[in-house]
């Protein structure tokens, strides 16, 4: 197993046009996740973001990591914190297609049917041999009685 990797916090301040823009808006999100990804490298994509007595709170989530930004709407400051993801953690990730976008997922779907259609096709085959067709019969009560009790376990 990997360690964990450390976590980076960097502090920027926002400009006065920016300050007075966002001090106007409902959720000024988009501007202040705009001024930051000008300034620095962001890991993640737009996840959600809050707006709770002055301060903006902006969550960015991906395989790769995650990245939170506060934003202090009386001082201008910014706290931007990244936390790469682990190796163990981004495949975990990229096998559920947790945070992982559209086109994961369509490669996961088509996998998932292609493997199906792989093995069904095998099953056609493993009973298509007559001279064993008992014994293949056997095995496949066999192993559907046995995938029956880990499901009656499992529930």
């Amino acid at each position: 197993f990997e360690p964990a990797k450390a976590e980076n916090t960097v502090t920027v301040s926002m400009t006065p046009d920016l300050l007075a823009k966002v001090k106007g808006e409902e959720n000024p999100s988009t501007d202040i996740l705009n001024f930051v990804r000008a300034e620095h490298t962001l890991v993640g994509r737009f996840q959600s973001s809050e707006v709770l007595d002055g301060e903006v709170m902006i969550r960015l989530e991906s395989p790769a990591g995650s990245t939170d930004v506060w934003a202090m709407l009386d001082t201008g400051e910014i706290e931007v914190s990244s936390k790469p993801a682990s190796t163990v953690s981004l495949i975990n990730d990229l096998h559920r297609g947790k945070n992982a976008g559209t086109a994961w997922s369509w490669l996961i779907d088509i996998s998932a049917i292609t493997i199906l259609i792989l093995s069904i096709a095998g099953f056609i085959l493993f009973l298509s041999i007559k001279s064993r067709l008992l014994t293949h019969l056997l095995l496949t009560a066999a192993s559907l009685a046995v995938l029956i009790l880990f499901i009656w376990i499992a529930v």
